[in-house]
């Protein structure tokens, strides 16, 4: 209505809410006279069909009934709604279980994660949960027939007790965890009950553990290092796939795996005020008039072949300018005109050690020549170190924490963060543009585009 709208309202309307008014009133003056109202000629209102059913109260009449008694009925039916409280419908009650033998859910289980698991990951998953099936279907009672629901904590807890005894803790703690993903599963398909997972608590990794082994894990790379690894006399010695995933590690800090699945579809373009559900607009699309852009690459999961570590792992970067004045738009046309789809078109996505195993043996083989190992250190030199060396530089710059972890792929710090964060291309970029590692762009220009390919070995 036009008053809705801060109008003055118009005669019909003035009408209409003089009748709605009018109506309120005589029902409200007709309850107030049927409080001390007792039919006397007519059938009494106990006389009346009323009761609870499917839908909640309900009263039925007969032609011969008063309006008075109807009314009276009307005002113990409201009295009846007030006090009513529906009964749980079948859809919140608990599903029923489903016996499923543990080994046949151990199979479906795996095949439900095969198409998003990596070859080596699934391999390692199959080995934990199989031999927790196994271990407990030789202990099951045979009047059982070693279901899944009759699983108990004490079952799941025997077998770590046995991993123990031949195990590192670590190693212990990576079982336990896998066998938890295989029972979430199982709560989640009615194949176990929905309370306590029965393979959680048992085992733990302390953050002291945590500590020890990153003195075994990879170290950043130094400056000098990193002047070497890129002097062009040296970096002529990678082949042309190499070199790009090279400098994408470096300047995106990305995964092996992450950077060797690119495919063409998933660089493009982003400007100011698009959602991350939008993706990014076709790369060679005309930028829309007065509106900021940068180029920017999504790093996903969704096209055949592709996985990535968590779903916190899947981003959209923007792309340095480093690597714009290295070809990298030139490479992406010539790999489009000659109907390639993949940024490494020789790269299977379905090797064992997943798609990124190509490039950190290239680098090795090719950082071996240059980079003699410490032998004060036990940390190691590889690929995942210009992963570190990059978290270094973030840390150096402004953005803060979550926007330097969401960059990187890693679960961000806190539910607001999961929640809100939304960091664009353009907001990276307005914090990491001047990004510099010192490298003679110029001097390597030449060599990136490089028609020539070396064969990249599956494994």
């Amino acid at each position: 209505m036009a008053s809705d709208k801060g109008q003055f309202p118009s005669l019909d309307e003035i009408i209409e809410l003089q009748r709605q008014a009018f109506e309120e009133a005589r029902a409200e003056a007709l309850f107030d006279r049927l409080d001390g109202f007792k039919p006397s000629n007519a059938k009494k209102i106990k006389e009346l069909k009323m009761g609870v059913g499917p839908d909640g109260p309900y009263f039925q009449t007969d032609p011969g009934d008063s309006p008075e008694v109807i009314a009276m009925a009307m005002r113990k039916l409201e009295g009846m709604m007030d006090s009513y409280v529906p009964k749980p419908s079948d859809e919140n009650a608990p599903a029923k279980i489903m016996g499923i033998a543990a080994t046949k859910a151990a199979d479906d289980y795996l095949n439900h994660i095969k198409p998003t698991t990596k070859p080596k990951t699934l391999t390692i998953k199959a080995t934990a949960i199989n031999d927790f099936v196994s271990h407990y279907t030789s202990t099951a009672k045979a009047k059982k027939k070693a279901i899944l629901a009759d699983v108990r904590s004490g079952d799941v807890g025997a077998w770590i007790s046995k991993l123990h005894q031949t195990l590192a803790q670590n190693t212990v703690h990576n079982k336990a965890v896998y066998v938890q993903g295989f029972f979430k599963w199982a709560i989640n398909n009615n194949f176990y009950a929905n309370g306590s997972n029965p393979a959680a608590g048992h085992t733990s990794f302390p953050k002291k553990k945590q500590q020890e082994r990153l003195k075994f894990g990879f170290r950043a790379f130094t400056p000098a290092e990193i002047q070497t690894l890129f002097d062009p006399q040296n970096f002529s010695g990678l082949g042309p796939d190499a070199r790009w995933g090279v400098l994408f590690s470096l300047y995106t800090g990305a995964r092996a795996s992450e950077i060797g699945q690119l495919r063409l579809e998933d660089f493009g373009r982003y400007e100011k005020g698009m959602l991350p559900e939008q993706g990014l607009l076709p790369l060679f699309s005309e930028p829309s008039e007065n509106l900021p852009w940068t180029y920017a690459v999504c790093l996903t999961d969704e096209a055949p072949g592709q996985s990535l570590k968590s779903a916190d792992s899947k981003r959209i970067i923007f792309l340095h300018d480093d690597l714009i004045e290295l070809g990298l738009i030139e490479r992406l046309k010539s790999l489009h005109e000659d109907k390639q789809d993949q940024f490494f078109p020789s790269v299977s996505f379905n090797t064992k050690n997943g798609a990124g195993n190509w490039l950190s043996k290239a680098f090795t083989l090719y950082k071996s020549k240059l980079i003699l190992k410490d032998p004060k250190s036990f940390r190691k030199v590889g690929l995942h170190s210009f992963r570190k060396t990059t978290t270094q530089k973030l840390q150096s710059l402004s953005g803060g924490d979550q926007l330097r972890l969401y960059y990187l792929g890693h679960e961000l710090d806190s539910v607001q963060g999961v929640v809100y964060a939304h960091f664009s291309p353009l907001i990276q970029r307005e914090h990491y543009e001047k990004t510099s590692y010192g490298i003679k762009i110029s001097a390597i220009k030449s060599m990136m585009n490089d028609k020539k390919q070396r064969k990249i070995r599956a494994g």
